[in-house]
């Protein structure tokens, strides 16, 4: 069964599909899921972060990284860190 996560910040969308027909395998069997992938956010704030997380997805698992991040575990277990963007 496929299944569709989606993350929204903005104006932004982000989807993620899981297709079991899809699956990546090499020789030495299935490939292990990502742990985390990360979005760098321009003037990133972590109090405004949460408070979006919280406000749109209630009691979603969220994880303080110091004040630089945030780690956001979405329902297949796959973390997302939200955190500022490199200054130019």
């Amino acid at each position: 069964m496929m299944r569709e996560t989606a993350v929204q910040i903005g104006y932004s969308r982000m989807r993620k599909i899981n297709d079991p027909a899809r699956d990546a395998y090499s020789e030495s069997g299935p490939i292990k899921p990502i742990d985390h992938f990360g979005i760098a956010v321009e003037d990133f704030s972590q109090d405004s972060a949460l408070a979006a997380i919280e406000r749109v997805v209630p009691g979603t698992k969220i994880e303080k990284n110091g004040t630089a991040s945030i780690f956001v575990t979405g329902p297949d277990g796959v973390r997302v860190q939200i955190m500022a963007a490199a200054k130019k």
